[in-house]
This record gives C-alpha cells, sequence and structure tokens, in this order.
C-alpha cells in the first residue's frame, strides 16, 4: 500500500469498537498502519499532548501538539500542532568506527522517486560551492534501493550538501533547496528526500466510530494501550522533544538525524548535468552502509591484507596494523575474533617453519597484546584453539632465540595457572612445553607434558630424537613416561 502523505493527515479518521459518545479518555491510545513501505503512528496520551509519526523509507516526520473533544457525540476530536520535524532532506549519521578511517554516504533509493533535480556537493570548509552536481540523470530512471558514493577521507571534505527542486518558474527554470550538513565527528551517513515536508497541515481532525481506525479508503488498526515505557519514549522523543546531543564517540552510538546547518537556493545554472550515478554503476555503488554491509567490506579488507601479508615484510606490517585496528572496534570486533586468530595463527606457523623470527615475535606480540585481551572470555573453541597455535609457536621463539619474555606470556597470560595438560586439545602445545620445560630442567612438570602429548599419540621415537630431551634420555621416570 501506498500511503499519500498529505491524505493521511488530513483524512484521519480513528475508529473504535463502540458507537456511544465518547469522553477525553475513550480516545487515549496508540495507532498505527504499517505496510512494506511506510509506517503510520499516531499516540494520544492523557494530558491531551499528541505525536503523529510519517515514515517511508528515508523520509521520517514526527508532528507534536495537544488534542481536546470538540463533539462528544460525533466521537470528533481536533489535534493543534505545536512543533513538527519534517525537512526536505533527511540526514541521519553515526559513528561505525570504520577500520579504513573512511567516511561512507549512502542515499535511500526509495526517497529518490517523485524528487526533480537531485543535485550534491562536498566542500572542505562551509562556503556553498558554486557548482552543485545531478545525483541521477534527468529522468532519474535508474531505479534502485541505495546509492553509495565513493568513500572519501576526513581530509577530503567537511561538509556535504544535499538538494532537489522546490519550485519552477513560469520560463521553466527551476528553484533548487540546498541543504549543508556538517560531516564532525560522524563516518556513516544515509539521506534521503521528503518529498513533502510542507503539506503538514496545522491542525486536523479525527473521528472515533464503530467501523475500525480509517482514512479515505485505507484502514489502520483499532485502538491500541499504550504502557509505560512508550508513553515515556514518545514524551521524550517527540512531544518535548530536545535538539539531539548524542555523543558519536560513545559506546554503540545510536543513529541521529542531523539538522541542516545551512540552507541555501540555486538554480539550474549552478548544476553540473554529468550525474554521480548511472545504470552501468559498479557493484560498490549500489551497496548500503548498514552494519552487514560494512561487516562484508572489512571482511573483504581483512582477507585482502592476509594475502597480501605472505609476501613481504611490508605486507606483513600492515596486515598487523589492520588486524590492531579491526580488534579494537568495540561495536564489531567479536564478529572478526575466531578469523584473525586463525589468520595469525598461521602466520606464525609459516614463519617460524622459514626460520624468520623476526616476523614470528612481531605476530607473536601483536597477537598477546593486542588480540588476546580482547578474545581470552569468549567461549569459542575456534578461538581458545588459536590461543593454543599462538602458546605452542611462541614456545618455538623462545627455544630459538632464548626470548625470555616470550616464555613468560606464554605460561603466565596465554596459557595461565590453570593451564591443563591433560585436557588440552593441542598435542603440539603440549610436546612444545614438554621441550621447553626439559630444557629448564623441570622435571615435574616435563614429565606432565610428556604423559599427556603421549596420550594424544606423541610418537615415542620423537621425544627420543629430539636433542631438547637429551638430558633425560636415561633418566628411568622420562623412559617410562613416553612408554
Amino acid at each position: 500500500m501506498t500511503i499519500n502523505f498529505r491524505a493521511t493527515i488530513l483524512g484521519l479518521c480513528l475508529l473504535s469498537t463502540a458507537l456511544q459518545a465518547n469522553t477525553a479518555e475513550n480516545f487515549v491510545g496508540k495507532y498505527s498502519s504499517s505496510e512494506r513501505e511506510t509506517l503510520a503512528e499516531l499516540f494520544l496520551l492523557d494530558d491531551q499532548s499528541f505525536c503523529f509519526v510519517f515514515m517511508g523509507g528515508a523520509v521520517d516526520a514526527k508532528i507534536a501538539g495537544a488534542w481536546k473533544v470538540i463533539d462528544q457525540e460525533e466521537s470528533t476530536i481536533e489535534l493543534q500542532q505545536t512543533q513538527v520535524e519534517a525537512n526536505p532532506h533527511q540526514v541521519r549519521a553515526k559513528l561505525s568506527q570504520r577500520v579504513d578511517k573512511k567516511i561512507s554516504i549512502v542515499i535511500e533509493g526509495y526517497s529518490t522517486r517523485d524528487i526533480n533535480s537531485p543535485v550534491f556537493a562536498f566542500s572542505k570548509d562551509n562556503q556553498f560551492p558554486q557548482q552543485f552536481r545531478a545525483l541521477l540523470p534527468a529522468n532519474n530512471s535508474v531505479g534502485r534501493s541505495k546509492y553509495a558514493l565513493p568513500l572519501i577521507t576526513p581530509a577530503d571534505a567537511k561538509y556535504f550538501y544535499l538538494g532537489s527542486e522546490t519550485s519552477s518558474n513560469n520560463d521553466g527554470s527551476s528553484e533548487i533547496t540546498v541543504s549543508q550538513f556538517k560531516i564532525g565527528l560522524f563516518d556513516t551517513f544515509q539521506l534521503g528526500f521528503n518529498p513533502q515536508p510542507d503539506m503538514i497541515p496545522e491542525s486536523f481532525i479525527a473521528q472515533l466510530n464503530a467501523e475500525g481506525l480509517q482514512f479515505e479508503n485505507e484502514f489502520f488498526s483499532a485502538k491500541g494501550e499504550l504502557d509505560e515505557a512508550t508513553i515515556t519514549s514518545v514524551t521524550q522523543q517527540c512531544i518535548n522533544a530536545k535538539p539531539q546531543t548524542t555523543n558519536p564517540l560513545a559506546e554503540n552510538s545510536p543513529w541521529t538525524m542531523l539538522e541542516p546547518s545551512n540552507v541555501t537556493y540555486i538554480t539550474d545554472n549552478n548544476i553540473n548535468s554529468d550525474p554521480y550515478f548511472g545504470p552501468d554503476d559498479p557493484e560498490f555503488a549500489r551497496q548500503g552502509n548498514g552494519t552487514t554491509a560494512l561487516v562484508a567490506y572489512e571482511k573483504q579488507l581483512l582477507e585482502s591484507y592476509y594475502i597480501e601479508a605472505k609476501s613481504s615484510s611490508e605486507a606483513l606490517g600492515k596486515f598487523l596494523t589492520f588486524s590492531k585496528a579491526l580488534i579494537a572496534i568495540e561495536p564489531r570486533y567479536t564478529i572478526y575474533a575466531s578469523d584473525l586468530g586463525m589468520k595469525l595463527s598461521q602466520l606464525l606457523v609459516d614463519a617460524n617453519s622459514k626460520g624468520d623470527l623476526d616476523s614470528a615475535e612481531l605476530i607473536f606480540n601483536t597477537y598477546a597484546n593486542d588480540v588476546f585481551p580482547r578474545v581470552k572470555d569468549i567461549d569459542d573453541q575456534q578461538i581458545q584453539y588459536s590461543v593454543s597455535v599462538i602458546a605452542s609457536q611462541g614456545l618455538i621463539i623462545y627455544a630459538v632465540g632464548d626470548n625470555k619474555a616470550v616464555l613468560s606470556t606464554v605460561v603466565d597470560t596465554l596459557l595461565g595457572p590453570d593451564f591443563d595438560f591433560v585436557n588440552s586439545r593441542n598435542p603440539t602445545l603440549v610436546y612444545n612445553l614438554a621441550c621447553v620445560h626439559s630444557l629448564n630442567r623441570n622435571k615435574a612438570q616435563m614429565l606432565k607434558a610428556v604423559k599427556a602429548a603421549r596420550t594424544m599419540d606423541k610418537p615415542r621415537e620423537q621425544f627420543m630424537k629430539d636433542g631438547d630431551f637429551a638430558f633425560y634420555l636415561e633418566d628411568s621416570d622420562f623412559l617410562a613416561a613416553i612408554q
């Protein structure tokens, strides 16, 4: 169902299951209608304040005001608005803590359907540009749900501008309203157009009767009850709404609706007709920038950096830097924790196999210092196995380079005092622990590790041939342990 916003508001009729005269208390409640593309809700509170909310694609509007009964017999009330939130250009923003440090701007395609001459521009200061670029071809015929602008860096722009035709002149020229928005600390923006921002009446009439909730030929649900949480939310966010002061740096920062920092008017002469978007746009220009799309993008980056990290120490450094940034993202780090652990552990195995001690130490320290503190309490078998691989490879670093700091990190941090040889799922880790304890003449711990490794099918011959156990080759306890 496509709802005409003006008709919705002008013709709103509230219907009930009772035909008798209604006092004010009979009207209190929530009335709503939702379809695939729109949602309309009216909240009538017992203090005779109200909030009307309309949402369609990227277009949101809120009306707040007061209501009163004007005819009890006809069950009619009048709603008088005191404030309205409706702009021709709708922008919401949040800080997603993008790991690439870029700024993502996506325009909701649904909202462009009835818009003439949509334009866009960037600027590095708060001065309006002289030229704006058309977003779409002249007939707006591209027709898709998302239009993603190329990613930019904070140095590229401090402001962006969204414009659309608001009136046309007799000579065929158009007046285009352009809204300026400040980027600030945000890195993710979703933009839309409101085709009818000035068509909300100052007052309108609602009627309660027995047929249901109806306006023109559309039906709404019957009255629903208001709980305390809903009343509080409606009061704070609509009826007594204050300018939003959301801190984008706060943990799990929500979307924030932005108000234009300035507005101006331009003509067709200020528009570069070469559009940003067309039917042959690449895949990136068709994607959204919600959490799902962002995670998919960051996973692609992780895989790309990982593949490159195998080729050179410089590429490895970039991968480690990226890994540190990814695991530091508070809202999403758990999504990447398992895959990141597997990739780091494999790179560490490869470095040790090549005898590249410098790279091995870099990888180990990155995991121990930056990744492990974030993942140690996550109940995930793959993560825990990656910890055991990193620990096992850390023991090799110690054995080769006599790096006591690495040994201390393995024993005290990665494994901890409660490490259980017997229940470990990594025979290589247990074997390497046996080697370390043998070299350090810690016989009791060595024997525990040897016995545990043998139960995991580490062959007897491997112990006998390994020089790390040379001191114990004739020790009866050692020989008994490897049987």
